[in-house]
């Protein structure tokens, strides 16, 4: 049996793969960041949203008895809740602009990396809430 990836290590992973995900927007125009409407792709800007509310949802909103707490951002399921906003609407939602979209992921992030440094053992937290065995990439002690 592998063991799961250290706290710290889960933590620096999680740092770096946002950090590389936010760098993937340097440069890009506003429009870049909406794109065309299409029926197999979000706008951008929106999906950084996304991954961010996906991130705080799991990991902080979530209570152990599936109660859901408040968001950092006012209003973020109505906008990145991809199970209740339709598709074709996402173009047309008052998607926060760069600046606060990266504010609001580095935010999240900031206060996992908070509670992941206060609960290094819990394991929804380290697995967004999915059972460990699905996530094979947290069991993977040492591999890259």
């Amino acid at each position: 049996m592998t063991s799961p990836v250290p706290a710290d290590r889960l933590a620096a992973m999680m740092a770096s793969a946002r950090q590389r995900t936010l760098e993937l927007l340097r440069g890009l125009t506003q429009d870049q960041l909406i794109g065309p409407k299409l029926p197999t792709v979000n706008p951008l800007l929106g999906e950084i949203g996304h991954v961010a509310w996906f991130q705080e949802r799991w990991r902080l909103r979530t209570g152990p008895a599936g109660e859901l707490g408040d968001s950092m951002l006012e209003g973020s399921d109505a906008l990145y809740d991809s199970s209740t906003v339709a598709h074709d609407t996402r173009w047309d939602l008052p998607l926060p602009d760069l600046a606060a979209t990266r504010a609001y992921a580095e935010s999240v992030l900031e206060a996992v990396l908070e509670r992941l440094g206060r609960e290094p053992g819990n394991a929804p937290l380290r697995t967004s809430g999915i059972p460990p065995e699905n996530v094979p990439w947290v069991q993977r002690a040492g591999e890259e």
